[in-house]
């Protein structure tokens, strides 16, 4: 045994947080502008026009129609989507104001369906920044027709409003599965597509050919969860977040661990041995940032044999797991430190090299 360098250093462990890269189920065609679709709004040739685009021509949001601003010597609110001027915030009850469509309370406006910057609104179906905080794991503080998901792998949720929830599967047509969709104008939100036959842990396509609740991730068939509950238990755990383009939410996946060894990297090829808040050392999908790369927070999981160390309070440089009692793997003329886990506090039985 050698003697034990007594510096500790913390280290950004999986957390509630795995990350994945998911395939987004891709626009097909041309189908008319409409809510399902578009985050802008619907101009005279069937076209999506981008949220607040510049013009008075192109005022609305959530697949309305475009409304001309200009008519009642109106603007568009850049961050409402709605008309504003000379005849009174949101135009009374004219078009593009008031309770009318674009403005007010109706469709696209104020604090109704997702629009404007009411509870849950932002610029996208699905999508957007977002609206009041909340609690994923409970599903509170959001109103009907929002989910709540992470906005970062730090366990903040946000409401999100959109056409459908992936765990609760709520499409209205019985062989629909609620996923995320790839809209015209660029963006990515919540939809209904018709289900695939794949069931979970199945593989699947890019075109993600997964059954109701389940999503295509690395070409297997995962399910969408809020809590560990809805996973079944066992070695399932809700841990699996998934980064999507086009959108600020975050989905949760199910994802069946198994334990490791740090030191010996003794997972399945194609994955790492990495830390875990509630699961000790479990085999993930292997990461890609080499050592001494930047980790965390978006920025990707380190290679295999290399764990996250905080450089601030959400990301940190990936560096080489060792053995503290002076076997293999070392360090060299480096120093092997201790790993304390970021999330509990704990003590971890293996070192990082310095």
């Amino acid at each position: 045994m050698v003697s034990r360098d007594p510096m500790n250093l913390k280290a950004l462990s999986l957390g509630a947080v795995l990350g994945f890269v998911v395939a987004v189920i891709p626009s097909c065609g041309a189908p008319p502008c409409g809510p399902a679709n578009c985050a802008g709004c619907c101009d005279a040739s069937n076209k999506c026009v981008p949220p607040a685009a510049t013009g008075p021509n192109a005022c609305g949001t959530k697949g309305v129609a475009c409304v001309n601003c200009a008519t009642n010597n109106q603007t568009c609110n850049a961050a409402t989507s709605v008309c504003e001027g000379s005849t009174g915030t949101g135009g009374g009850t004219g078009t593009g104001g008031g309770s009318a469509t674009g403005g007010g309370s109706a469709t696209g406006g104020g604090s109704a369906t997702g629009g404007g910057t009411g509870t849950g609104g932002g610029s996208a179906t699905g999508g957007g920044n977002g609206g009041t905080a909340c609690d994923v794991l409970t599903q509170q503080s959001c109103t009907a027709g929002e989910s709540c998901l992470y906005v970062d792998n730090m366990g903040n949720g946000r409401c999100f409003a959109g056409a459908c929830d992936v765990v609760s599967q709520n499409c209205p047509t019985a062989t629909d599965k609620c996923s995320y969709a790839g809209l015209q104008d660029g963006g990515v939100a919540r939809a209904c597509a018709p289900a695939g036959p794949q069931g979970d842990g199945a593989a699947c396509g890019p075109s993600d050919n997964c059954g109701k609740g389940l999503v295509c991730i690395n070409s297997v068939c995962r399910k969408y969860c809020y809590d560990n509950a809805t996973c079944g238990g066992g070695n399932k755990l809700c841990i699996g977040l998934i980064q999507i383009g086009g959108t600020q939410e975050i989905p949760s996946t199910c994802v069946t661990l198994s334990a490791c060894d740090p030191l010996t990297q003794n997972c399945p090829q194609g994955q790492g041995c990495y830390l875990s808040n509630s699961s000790g050392a479990v085999c993930a999908t292997a990461g890609t940032v080499a050592a001494n790369g930047a980790c965390g927070q978006g920025a990707g999981q380190c290679v295999p044999g290399t764990v996250c160390l905080l450089t601030s309070p959400t990301a940190g440089a990936c560096k080489s797991f060792c053995n503290r009692d002076g076997g293999m793997p070392n360090c060299g003329t480096g120093q092997c430190g201790g790993l304390i886990n970021a999330a509990d506090g704990g003590v971890l039985d293996v070192g990082a090299c310095q």
